[in-house]
């Protein structure tokens, strides 16, 4: 039971390793990789980004090293949400993308 709730954590860590971009297509960009609470990559895991109306834009789902990449994003203020199986999913709020910016 300990073990689960250590890996009720996951994604806790979402986007520590992240990044916030602009595309070179004029669109952002957000990458960054799925980690569980003892920082193992999450294989799997499905990463919306979403308005503060909760209207989703954008999707991905995570690679064997816990990696994502969603683009053509219209800069703008966002949510991102990571779900996995078996774990409580975890959000970022407040995810200013501007044009031109690095977050």
């Amino acid at each position: 039971m300990q073990r689960f709730q250590i890996k009720v954590a996951l994604l806790i860590l979402v986007l520590s390793t992240g990044s916030v971009c602009l595309a070179a297509g004029g669109g952002a960009t957000v990458s960054g990789v799925v980690r569980d609470a003892d920082g193992v990559a999450q294989m799997g895991a499905l990463v919306q980004v979403m308005t503060n109306g909760s209207v989703m834009v954008g999707k991905a789902f995570t690679d064997l090293h816990g990696r994502y990449l969603i683009t053509s994003l219209v800069p703008g203020k966002y949510r991102i949400q990571a779900t996995a199986a078996l774990f409580v999913p975890a959000t970022r709020s407040h995810l200013q993308l501007q044009p031109g910016a690095r977050t």
